[in-house]
């Protein structure tokens, strides 16, 4: 009985401690998420001019990468409410 009544308790805290857990992998999948474009952003262009494609390739490249990084990141940068990040997909 005295355990039901804690659970009952802290069952608000561990919602909230839940929801942190949850919007803090959400950030570690978008923080990767970026790393990679940024890596293939710099990568990409390079391999494709070492290997002699023309630079009309590369900046093809860079702008589809460009628009993946803005895709894969624009919850990160449109999303901010009251100085935490809030994702539009929970």
């Amino acid at each position: 009985m005295c355990c039901e009544n804690l659970l009952i308790q802290l069952r608000p805290e561990i919602e909230k401690k839940c929801e942190e857990i949850k919007i803090k992998r959400k950030e570690q999948r978008l923080k990767r998420n970026f790393i990679i474009s940024a890596i293939l952003l710099f990568s990409l262009p390079t391999l494709l001019i070492l290997s002699g494609f023309s630079i009309l390739g590369s900046l093809a490249a860079v702008s589809v990468l460009g628009m993946i990084m803005l895709i894969v990141n624009a919850p990160t940068m449109i999303f901010v409410y009251q100085g935490r990040l809030k994702y539009a997909y929970r």
